[in-house]
């Protein structure tokens, strides 16, 4: 039974995974300087990689895993899980990420923008818990206006 969840922040400088357990407390965590150089397939091996290595280090498997969250300073195609265009990683663009790691990591895989997860987990755990509305601003990536719930909230939530 999937115990485990696991997300991977990946910026412009470093990329940062952390591994949950069921109750959502933090039991592993790694970081890695980001590869500005790296195309989707060579970044992503790396994060799966990273990610099988965390969980041997645990003593799981892929299959102990609920799913994996993975946020890229990208603009995304949510539905598709599809990379268009990632500003600090050029080489990273017109990729199918969430298909191409999924494949290599049997688990279920969200990709989506890293201001859109920002603005979520600031909603669902930080200043905006307990809000219906909330307006969340990252000075590098722009401003969200997050409503919840909201369609894409939805999707998220399955």
């Amino acid at each position: 039974m999937a115990q485990y969840t696991m997300g991977i922040d990946a910026g412009g400088t470093k990329v940062a995974y952390g591994l949950f357990d069921a109750s959502g407390r933090l039991v592993r965590r790694y970081e890695h300087p980001t590869d500005v150089q790296a195309d989707g397939p060579a970044f992503s091996d790396q994060m799966v990689d990273t990610a099988y290595r965390m969980l041997e280090a645990q003593g799981i498997g892929p299959e102990d895993l609920e799913g994996i969250g993975v946020c890229m300073p990208s603009f995304i195609l949510y539905d598709q899980g599809y990379i268009y265009l990632t500003s600090a990683m050029t080489n990273i663009r017109d990729f199918p990420m969430r298909d191409y790691i999924s494949a290599r990591l049997p688990t279920r895989v969200v990709l989506d923008n890293d201001g859109n997860v920002a603005a979520l987990a600031e909603h669902r755990h930080g200043a905006g818990r307990g809000s219906r509305h909330m307006v969340y601003i990252a000075a590098s990536t722009g401003c969200l206006l997050y409503t919840s719930p909201s369609p894409r909230d939805t999707e998220r939530s399955r």
